[in-house]
């Protein structure tokens, strides 16, 4: 039996990373995706109803990639999650937060070589805490640790309880967020909530994530020393945020499962 309709939601954003040595070398994993979801994206492609997928610079790539006309933006379903509670933290200094998961196109690097790049001053005055990294068994996570973890600016933390992860938001002053791929970027979002100031990769999807907002500004995920001079900017309060607008035409978008459903069903 042939289904008479057929519906693709495609999440891995792989397809659109070049990878490199580097993930090769300590995330081989991620070198594989990168060349094998192409293929394994086009396989029948065309033969859907509709392809769904997050994001609307995410469609523009299908749509060139794969020369179809039936994508479909789904924006993942976000429920706006904050507390009042917070960590303990240094008064005496500037936090910043990157909350992700140890993987190579994370760019965690970017944020240590911008680090090296501040003057005294600046490095005395900051904490940067990142998260699911100490104690984790991962061979890129042993890696980070083993290189960072001497930098007094640093503070590796293991997994943490989605309360206190919330609480670490409610805490900090600035979120940093330099991956170089997602299919969202769901700290962003988050940060939004909290509505914390935002440093993040000048990207497609992070402009997209973060919409409307005023305390954001953008850098380019290969410059260190971008990142660096946005850093001391905050630190010094002398930083003018280049803020964000969300361009796209939403009124064919679906915003929740339920729509994605009554969307197949209705079809």
């Amino acid at each position: 039996m042939i289904a008479k309709k057929r519906f693709v939601y495609c999440h891995h954003p792989t397809v659109f990373y070049k990878s490199s040595w580097y993930d090769w070398k300590h995330d081989y994993k991620i070198g594989v995706f990168s060349i094998l979801y192409k293929y394994l994206f086009q396989v029948n492609i065309k033969k859907n109803t509709a392809v769904f997928v997050q994001q609307e610079w995410i469609k523009t790539e299908f749509e060139k990639i794969y020369n179809i006309n039936n994508v479909i933006v789904c924006k993942p379903e976000y429920t706006e999650e904050i507390t009042s509670d917070k960590t303990a933290l240094d008064t005496h200094k500037v936090h910043f937060l990157y909350p992700s998961f140890p993987r190579t196109f994370k760019n965690f690097e970017l944020v240590f070589d911008a680090i090296q790049l501040l003057d005294d001053e600046t490095r005395h005055k900051v904490l940067f805490h990142f998260t699911t990294i100490k104690d984790n068994p991962h061979k890129f996570a042993k890696y980070l640790f083993e290189k960072y973890n001497s930098m007094p600016e640093v503070d590796f933390k293991g997994w943490i309880s989605r309360e206190e992860l919330l609480k670490l938001y409610n805490s900090v002053n600035c979120i940093v967020f330099p991956s170089k791929l997602e299919t969202w970027g769901l700290p962003l979002s988050e940060a939004k909530a909290f509505d914390k100031p935002i440093l993040a990769a000048n990207l497609p999807y992070a402009k997209e994530t973060v919409g409307d907002y005023e305390k954001v500004s953008f850098f380019d995920v290969n410059n260190p020393t971008e990142l660096a001079q946005l850093i001391t900017d905050f630190v010094d309060k002398t930083i003018k945020f280049q803020g964000n607008k969300y361009t796209f035409d939403t009124s064919n978008q679906l915003n929740d499962w339920n729509a994605i459903f009554d969307f197949i069903f209705k079809k």
